[in-house]
């Protein structure tokens, strides 16, 4: 049963998986692991609610898509429980309006940011992303000011594009959240080339777990890397069991030829190799 309160929130409440639009007004509070809890604005309803969970690194004023349910907090009443997130790009003029004069940017306010929109219209974004000289056209901003402008704004960007590549991928809004943290913007990049550095570079992020990343991105069962990395998890892995400082060679090819289902002899190049 829906807790009582608001009837517009009330109206959300719901088992399954929800969507809302809107934009972060708050951050109430920032914890490890891209924890966070804040005040959220439904663009529908104009509502203000309570939501928690990977909201990560996302601004004031951010407009994005929040995935998950609403939740009774015994102490706090009804919260929306972030599984995932998508972040958006401000479209129209006030939006981004409001986008800009939110904090995202330091020294931005609603005045300052009103002027750009006056000066550039539509094209505001674009010109932020692609023209930042051109920033300097508006009365009270200066060459330091407009690189600034360009990389807060950009930083946002690409942490829609990375937060949208890896969820594309089914990660975990956790797991999405360390490699974010981790990598920043080069994490697609990264992670398309060799997923399996997550299993030695990511406390608690095993081959198992890389493997199923790489497994989503396509990686050939088959190639060195997976090979080398599962090599490497089941020396450590036994001797962390046994307490040995050195192995058998044949005892580190059998264990890894069981774990990926391949034959020892066509893992010996990978074990070379290391």
């Amino acid at each position: 049963m829906p807790p009582s309160g608001n009837p517009r929130v009330e109206s959300l409440f719901d088992d399954s998986e929800q969507e809302l639009r809107g934009s972060l007004k708050k951050i109430w509070f920032r914890g490890d692991g891209g924890f966070a809890v804040g005040q959220f604005e439904i663009s529908e309803t104009r509502e203000a609610i309570a939501v928690r969970g990977p909201l990560g690194d996302l601004a004031e004023g951010q407009p994005v898509r929040l995935f998950g349910t609403f939740e009774e907090h015994p102490r706090f009443g009804p919260q929306f429980q972030v599984t995932r997130i998508e972040i958006e790009r401000p479209e129209g003029t006030e939006a981004v309006r409001a986008y800009l004069g939110s904090g995202i940017v330091k020294g931005i306010g609603p005045a300052l940011a009103g002027r750009i929109l006056d000066t550039f219209g539509d094209d505001t974004l674009e010109v932020i992303e692609n023209a930042p000289n051109r920033l300097t056209e508006v009365s009270g901003i200066g060459a330091k000011k407009a690189e600034e402008i360009h990389e807060a704004v950009h930083a946002q960007m690409s942490l829609r594009d990375v937060l949208l590549f890896l969820h594309g991928y089914g990660l975990s809004p956790g797991l999405a959240q360390r490699i974010l943290d981790a990598y920043g913007e080069d994490a697609p990049r990264l992670l398309k080339n060799n997923p399996y550095r997550l299993a030695d570079e990511l406390v608690g992020v095993g081959f198992k777990r890389a493997d199923e990343v790489a497994a989503k991105l396509g990686i050939a069962p088959d190639c060195e890397e997976r090979r080398q990395a599962a090599l490497l998890f089941v020396t450590s892995r036994t001797i962390a069991r046994e307490g040995h400082t050195a192995l058998w060679r044949s005892r580190v090819l059998a264990d890894a030829s069981e774990l990926l289902a391949q034959p020892a002899e066509a893992l010996e190049p990978a074990l070379d190799a290391l």
